[in-house]
């Protein structure tokens, strides 16, 4: 393994094109010990050799013919001199900040204009190849012919002892690759989604300016993304960039260009006829997938299975690596990343101009690539899979005409009308209308228990009113998630039955679940009261006016069923007979807001708090560790809340509320 990876890097370096050493160490984490120290020794060589290169170099030019070529004009057939820090034409070289197969970068300063620059030049421990001088000359006269604000621009472009070099802007933020890999990069939360489709849509537009002048880049990474001081976006290093209006001769027909874990299809497959504008929006979708997830969306063992993986793998959907990525923006992402280059963004242009619509939260162009399309595509690139697929699939194909003839089941039935009466409570929620969701008496129009239902149930109360009943944690939703920021959820609720002190009946908002190494993680926030028994004498403590009433933010996890809740400081206490029987119906309502929660018992207003006071009780929540805190946010699931007991539900009614006006 070791050997295949110091060989591959070898070669790639002899053509100019190796990866930084940071990425091949990335890439590679399990030989990072046996990389690190072959690039110690090879150091080691360049340094003691170094005289030997220089002498050998003076040797060629005074004894090899009878004329010299120009300097100007001259491919060095040994290596130059090796730099060293301090003056170097028109610049002090401050310190090393990077190197590539070719090329190395210097911290410099330049000393005509006392300006901090980035000076790049070829390296003095390797024969400079005409491809490789032509190449280096190639970068510099396509940069300069681009003027971007989010291009890293050329400063000077000359020749010094034998070493060519040109100067440009110094991007002190560093790599967008060393962000991510140091975890300056927040790639597991929320608030990375705006911040990757803000920097990719900044990027795309830098890009197209390029395509629009004939230049592609080729080799789009994160290592090519460079960050100034203030975080913004450049791109970098078109060493590998190619004219779409000349036919340039640098790179052979055939010839693999770029970097394996960031090389689109054509790439990978050599198919230099197929590069284009499209190879650079896969790019960029290998840029977003890095910044969603952390690392590119093919690394294999080696750089051939990598390859093969580029040319007919499917990338892994990065809400499988980070659960916090939206959908809208994994779907752009792997539009970006399709295998055919027709069925990317046809520019860079459009890239950008979806991405800022998600930004604006308007419907993306983009859709989801099917599973069916994607085997399609598959079984295309080999026949003789497509032959035995098809006699494998021709019996349940006979049997899916049959399944489909047969006409819907009962449970497809009911599930179609399930998603019908949702659909339809929706509608008259993003109307502005005030939506029943449990009438008088018979079910709710919609609803779905969110934790196991092996000790749950519902029923019919004696006088027709819809009841539930569990042992355990009984969340029943009637809402899967609001169309609307403001609303008033109300319900009447008539407290069964109760296990003692403990069983509770109410409703509940702002709900949420997510996976943790506890199990599934239950979040919401819940109005709770026990009408069943006297807590007054049943609590140690007593001096209590009455039974509580109040809103408490909760976690459970399934299948333990242990729980973690925090006192919101909405309560009020009430009387109860508590004699052990049902007692009346009761009014309880809340209202959620973006700016405050408040909780309401028999149409009386018990307390009232701001979002950011209503959050902070979140921190004493014994949460998972390593998982973001619940936010209970407004547009968050809503439904009845039973606990160790029964209860009866009628008149649930959600609300929608005016939306406040602006402060002027």
């Amino acid at each position: 393994m070791l050997d295949e990876v110091l060989g591959l890097y070898l070669a790639a370096a002899d053509s100019g094109i190796a990866p930084e050493r940071e990425e091949l160490l990335a890439c590679h984490p399990e030989l990072r010990a046996e990389l690190e120290a072959f690039f110690v020794s090879q150091d080691r060589v360049v340094r003691l050799t170094a005289p030997l290169r220089l002498l050998g170099g003076l040797a060629s030019h005074e004894t090899g013919g009878t004329t010299t070529t120009p300097p100007a004009h001259r491919v060095a057939d040994s290596p130059a001199a090796p730099v060293s820090l301090g003056p170097f034409s028109n610049y002090e070289l401050l310190e090393e900040i990077g190197q590539g197969g070719m090329s190395i970068v210097f911290k410099a300063r330049q000393t005509s204009l006392n300006r901090f620059v980035a000076l790049k030049m070829v390296r003095a421990d390797r024969l400079a190849s005409a491809a490789d001088v032509q190449r280096f000359r190639n970068e510099a006269e396509t940069v300069a012919g681009l003027d971007h604000p989010h291009i890293v621009p050329i400063h000077e472009v000359g020749e010094q002892d034998g070493k060519f070099y040109f100067s440009m802007k110094l991007m002190e933020g560093g790599s967008l690759a060393k962000a991510v890999a140091r975890g300056q990069w927040p790639v597991a939360s929320k608030e990375a989604n705006r911040q990757a489709a803000e920097l990719m849509a900044t990027i795309a537009r830098a890009v197209h300016h390029a395509h629009e002048r004939g230049i592609l880049h080729r080799d789009l990474k994160p290592s090519n993304v460079l960050l100034d001081a203030e975080g913004r976006p450049h791109v970098a290093d078109f060493g590998l960039a190619k004219r779409t209006t000349t036919d340039s001769t640098l790179t052979e027909s055939g010839a693999v260009v770029g970097t394996p874990s960031y090389m689109a299809p054509e790439q990978a497959a050599g198919q230099r006829d197929a590069v284009g504008r499209a190879t650079d929006v896969y790019g960029l979708g290998t840029v977003l997938y890095a910044l969603l997830t952390g690392g590119p969306p093919f690394r294999c063992e080696s750089v051939l299975e990598t390859l093969a993986e580029v040319k007919e793998g499917r990338p892994e959907p990065p809400t499988r690596q980070n659960p916090q990525v939206h959908r809208d923006l994994e779907t752009i992402c792997l539009k970006c990343l399709a295998k055919e280059p027709p069925r990317r963004y046809a520019s860079a242009a459009e890239l950008a101009d979806d991405l800022d619509r998600w930004l604006a939260g308007e419907p993306i162009v983009a859709r989801p690539e099917s599973w069916p399309r994607w085997a399609w595509r598959g079984v295309r690139r080999r026949p003789k899979l497509l032959a035995a697929a098809a006699v494998l699939l021709l019996p349940l194909l006979t049997l899916l005409v049959a399944y489909v003839l047969r006409g819907p089941t009962a449970e497809e039935r009911e599930a179609r009308q399930q998603r019908e009466a949702l659909a339809e409570i929706q509608r008259e929620l993003a109307a502005g209308r005030s939506v029943q969701l449990l009438g008088e008496t018979g079910q709710p129009r919609w609803f779905r228990w969110q934790t196991t239902e092996g000790t749950k149930q519902t029923l019919q109360a004696t006088d027709g009113a819809f009841a539930i009943q569990s042992w355990e944690y009984g969340l029943l939703e009637l809402l899967p998630n609001l169309v609307t920021d403001s609303y008033r959820f109300s319900a009447e609720v008539r407290h069964d039955y109760a296990h003692g002190i403990w069983g509770q009946a109410g409703i509940y908002f702002g709900y949420s679940s997510f996976p943790t190494e506890r199990g599934l993680e239950h979040r919401y926030a819940k109005l709770e009261f026990n009408d069943i028994e006297k807590e007054a004498e049943k609590l140690p403590g007593g001096g209590r006016q009455g039974n509580q009433v109040l809103v408490k933010l909760q976690l459970h996890w399934e299948p333990s069923m242990v729980c973690s809740s925090a006192h919101a400081g909405l309560w009020g206490f009430f009387s109860t007979v508590g004699n052990g029987k049902p007692g009346p119906w009761r009014r309880v309502a809340v209202e959620v807001t973006p700016s405050k929660v408040s909780a309401f018992w028999e149409g009386e207003r018990i307390g009232e708090l701001t979002r950011e006071e209503f959050l902070n009780c979140a921190q004493w929540l014994d949460h998972s560790p390593n998982v973001p805190l619940p936010q209970f946010t407004q547009r968050e699931a809503l439904g009845l809340y039973v606990y160790s007991g029964a209860a009866s539900y009628r008149n649930a009614v959600i609300e929608p509320l005016p939306q406040p006006e602006p402060t002027p």
